[in-house]
């Protein structure tokens, strides 16, 4: 289904359109930005996020773990660990709404993601 999506980390927030599909435990939110084809998908308590283009980038997050986030930018690549501290998803039958807080390196970050069905 079509929908709004929405970013807030704090430092200002910013908002596109998007594609939201669910499935049977989790969903999958598919948008562009700058150009890039990004997409957000949750499932098993994993929340994994993909953006492909002119910045190629993949985070997992999973509450109390740490994981990794790869990143390859132009000519250069690398891997950085991430520890999710909180990771709390809600859902209805035309929504997502997902707070995120994470640590990479030493600077924490918080996020809401939220997606709503237009008709």
């Amino acid at each position: 289904m079509k929908c709004t999506v929405a970013f807030d980390g704090g430092n200002g927030a910013f908002g596109t359109v998007g594609e939201l599909k669910f499935f049977d435990g989790g969903f999958r939110l598919d948008y562009f930005l700058d150009g890039d084809e990004c997409s957000i998908e949750y499932a098993d308590g994993k929340l994994v996020q993909r953006r492909e283009g002119a910045l190629n980038l993949k985070m997992i997050f999973s509450a109390g773990k740490t994981t990794r986030c790869e990143i390859v930018d132009g000519g250069m690549s690398g891997e950085f660990e991430i520890f999710t501290e909180s990771l709390i998803v809600s859902t209805t039958q035309t929504s997502v709404n997902v707070e995120l807080g994470y640590l990479l390196s030493e600077d924490m970050t918080k996020l809401q993601i939220s997606a709503n069905a237009v008709n």
